[in-house]
């Protein structure tokens, strides 16, 4: 009976042996035991905080916690940068960001950045428009994100029809553009985040 028994014991554990054996064999050497890696140089954050040129985008970005962000080098990310001269377009200072309320600063700036590195090389001449996700979710669902248009033509680059008037600042984490005027979500979502603010109504 014992004998038996042992047999069976031996009959199992040739199998169990021989799939432990294949999951082991299944890794794949030098891939994954590779080390990430977080790329050196300076990060989108590091550009902006350094730039005199953009030290409204600073405070905006600052103020909606959005810094460690795009400081995150292990991210890759294209951020469409008004600089001081694109927001005094439409008279807005260091002031104006600051009293600005959160519930309409902090939607505008994730409008402002698009989660992948987007060079202008990477927009084709040939599409009138490249519907680019930004992270503004302005719903519960995480799969819905308002879109930027990105655009290319022989007069330049667009985005929403605002040109970019300096292109493809490359940072660790991605690329900035900046841009000519600040980069609006659509007008209605605008007007529900202002109707949705008790102090604009």
């Amino acid at each position: 009976m014992f004998s038996h028994i042992r047999n069976i014991t031996k009959g199992l554990l040739l199998p169990a042996l021989l799939v432990g054996q294949l999951v082991a064999c299944n890794k794949i050497p030098g891939v994954e035991d590779i080390p990430a890696t977080t790329p050196s140089g300076e990060s989108i954050a590091d550009i902006i905080g350094k730039d005199a040129n953009y030290s409204v985008l600073k405070a905006g970005l600052t103020r909606a916690g959005m810094m460690a962000t795009l400081g995150n080098k292990n991210s890759k990310l294209t951020l469409l940068a008004p600089d001081n001269d694109a927001f005094a377009l439409g008279g807005i200072n260091e002031t104006v960001i600051n009293a600005l309320p959160l519930t309409q600063l902090v939607p505008l700036l994730q409008y402002h950045v698009i989660p992948q590195a987007l060079p202008t090389s990477g927009l084709p001449a040939t599409a009138a428009n490249l519907q680019m996700p930004t992270l503004l979710q302005p719903s519960s669902s995480p799969l819905f994100k308002m879109s930027t248009f990105p655009a290319k033509n022989a007069m330049g680059a667009f985005v929403n029809n605002i040109p970019l008037k300096a292109t493809d600042r490359m940072a660790a984490n991605g690329v900035i553009h900046t841009t000519y005027a600040p980069v609006m979500p659509p007008s209605q979502m605008m007007r529900g985040l202002i109707h949705g603010d008790p102090e604009l109504t």
